[in-house]
């Protein structure tokens, strides 16, 4: 009984048609972020034929939200 209730109060945000717009945009957005970081580093693997080079790649490609991710944090809650 009460896992029904608690079902329909998680998702009950989806039964406004602009929170559907903004969920399917992002959905969309992060598949589409996904299939750009895979195909880079299937670039890069394809070129260099070099596991550690792949490595770096992808660990270039943080680097960024290693570094902000705390700053942007820090701010959001002020």
């Amino acid at each position: 009984m009460w896992e029904h209730l608690s079902v329909s109060i998680r998702f009950r945000a989806l039964k406004h048609r602009n929170f559907q717009l903004f969920f399917a945009g992002q959905l969309v957005s992060l598949i589409g972020t996904w299939m750009q970081s895979t195909a880079q580093l299937w670039l890069v693997y394809k070129m260099t034929n070099s596991p550690a080079l792949l490595g770096i790649f992808g660990f270039a490609n943080q680097i960024p939200i290693l570094l902000l991710a705390s700053v942007g944090g820090y701010f959001g809650d002020r």
